[in-house]
C-alpha cells in the first residue's frame, strides 16, 4: 500500500516588534546566537548602542560546533564583555530567546 506524501502547509508568522533605545544615560546591547542543526555550526551577532540608537560597536562571532541555548549564552556572555571593555556602566541586555 502506498499513500502520498504531501508536506504540511506552510504557515508564516511574524510579530510585530520594534527596537526603543534604552534610557538616557544606559546603554543597550542586543544579541543573537544560531546553530545549523542544533547542535551544528554555530555563532552569534552583537550590537550595543547608545541612548540616542547610535551603534557604539558590534561582533560577529563564530562559535564553531554548539547548541542554539549555548551560543546564545556565548552572544549574550561576549556582549556582557564588549560593553564593559567600553566603560559601560548601565546597560540593558536584549536576546530573541525565551531560555536566556
Amino acid at each position: 500500500l502506498l499513500i502520498p506524501f504531501v508536506p504540511p502547509p506552510i504557515v508564516l508568522a511574524h510579530a510585530n516588534t520594534s527596537w526603543s533605545p534604552p534610557p538616557l544615560g544606559w546603554l543597550k546591547l542586543n544579541t543573537d546566537g544560531v546553530a545549523k542543526g542544533n547542535p551544528g555550526a554555530s555563532g552569534g551577532g552583537v550590537i550595543l548602542r547608545d541612548d540616542s540608537g547610535n551603534p557604539l560597536a558590534t561582533l560577529a562571532i563564530c562559535f564553531g560546533f554548539g547548541t542554539n541555548h549555548r551560543v546564545e549564552a556565548l552572544a549574550i556572555l561576549k556582549g556582557i564583555e564588549l560593553a564593559l571593555s567600553i566603560g559601560s556602566g548601565q546597560l540593558i541586555v536584549e536576546s530573541d530567546s525565551l531560555n536566556m
